[in-house]
C-alpha cells in the first residue's frame, strides 16, 4: 500500500498473479502485474499471455500490453484531479494479422493515453 504521510518514505506495492489454463488442444499461460511507486505518483501495470497455436510460425502466440502512468492526483494541490497520463505498448508475436492475412510477425504498437479514475 502507498505511504500517505509526508515523512519522505515511500513504498512499493507489487501484485503478481498468474494462471495456467490447459485445454484439450490449446495451452495458455497468462500473467498480470501492477506496481505503484513514488507514493502512488507512478504506476506500471499490464499483462502477458503466451499460448499454443499449431497454425502459426513457431506454434506460439505472444501478446503483452505493459502500461506506464503518471497519476496527477498525487501531486501537491491536485487531490481532486483523478487524471493519469500514460502510455501502453502492445507487444505481439504471431498475433496481429498483416495486409496479406498472415500473423507471423512481431509488432510493437505504442499509444499515449489519458485515464480518469472514478
Amino acid at each position: 500500500n502507498d505511504n500517505d504521510d509526508d515523512s519522505g518514505k515511500g513504498s512499493i506495492e507489487i501484485n503478481f498473479y498468474g494462471t495456467i489454463i490447459l485445454e484439450a488442444k490449446v495451452g495458455v499461460l497468462g500473467e498480470k502485474w501492477g506496481i505503484n511507486f513514488c507514493g502512488g505518483l507512478l504506476t506500471t501495470s499490464g499483462f502477458a499471455d503466451l499460448w499454443y497455436d499449431p497454425d502459426v510460425n513457431g506454434n506460439l502466440i505472444f501478446l503483452s500490453e505493459p502500461q506506464f502512468w503518471v497519476n496527477l492526483n498525487k501531486l501537491k494541490g491536485w487531490d481532486g484531479i483523478n487524471l493519469s497520463i500514460g502510455s501502453e505498448v502492445e507487444l505481439s508475436n504471431n498475433f496481429v494479422f498483416n495486409k496479406s492475412g498472415h500473423n507471423q510477425s512481431f509488432y510493437a504498437i505504442p499509444t499515449i493515453a489519458l485515464k480518469w479514475t472514478f
